[in-house]
């Protein structure tokens, strides 16, 4: 009796460590990820660097380029046509990318202060699927555009990482963008988007913003990890 205890307890062991293994092999990479607080009170998982700032300082006043993309409706979303509307807001979002995560409540926020008056669309490296998971899972209330192979809409943005925002006037041309998110940053996006919708800016509770800037993911490359040739990841 005492052996068959015994064995069958070995088995157990093992199936769980099979289990366990075949979890991590079908993992995302995640490598040198940590929680929000290392974004709140350390450094940033991709810090904003001075070059990413004078590359979103350019494209003030830039034309958008025209494209045609389905959200996770599977509505088809034309640019040209959108921004005859009014002004737009654009988030980068990255599948799986907890720097998305991270900031979500912040855009949130916005979103609920401005939606009436700035359509907000997130710009997604992924599909229906994952779109409507990610819409779910961080309470979104605003679209999701997918891109899941194509990327002429980030080049279109000038954007390769997610958490950069853009926003475009109805004339078609970059009013600003913001390579990721602060406080500081989150406060001027807030003066932005309250003068452009003609209100006065509301008050954001940014306790858990980083006070450094940080931005996100790469697109089209696993959460985490660098892309191959940093700045030649659009043009591949």
């Amino acid at each position: 009796m005492r052996k068959a205890l015994l064995l069958s307890a070995g088995v157990a062991i093992l199936l769980v460590a099979g289990a366990i293994a075949l979890n991590v092999a079908n993992a995302p990479v995640v490598a040198n990820l940590s929680s929000n607080a290392t974004n709140v009170f350390g450094t940033p998982r991709h810090p904003v660097t001075p070059d990413m700032e004078a590359a979103a300082a350019r494209r003030t006043g830039q034309v958008l380029a025209g494209f045609t993309l389905s959200d996770d409706e599977g509505n088809q979303v034309d640019l040209e046509e959108e921004v005859k509307a009014g002004p737009i807001f654009f988030l980068g979002v990255k599948d799986g990318c907890p720097c998305n995560i991270d900031a979500q409540n912040f855009f949130n926020d916005l979103y609920a202060a401005y939606g009436d008056k700035v359509r907000f669309y997130g710009v997604m490296d992924a599909g229906e699927k994952e779109a409507k998971l990610f819409r779910t899972s961080l309470n979104c209330k605003f679209p999701l555009l997918i891109s899941p192979k194509e990327t002429a809409v980030f080049e279109s943005l000038g954007t390769e990482q997610s958490v950069f925002t853009t926003l475009v006037g109805a004339d078609g041309k970059i009013i600003k963008q913001w390579p990721g998110y602060s406080k500081s940053l989150l406060l001027d996006i807030n003066r932005e988007l309250a003068k452009i919708s003609d209100k006065e800016a509301v008050e954001l509770d940014l306790t858990m913003a980083p006070e450094e800037p940080a931005s996100g993911c790469f697109f089209f490359q696993p959460v985490g990890t660098e892309p191959p040739s940093k700045g030649d990841m659009l043009s591949q």
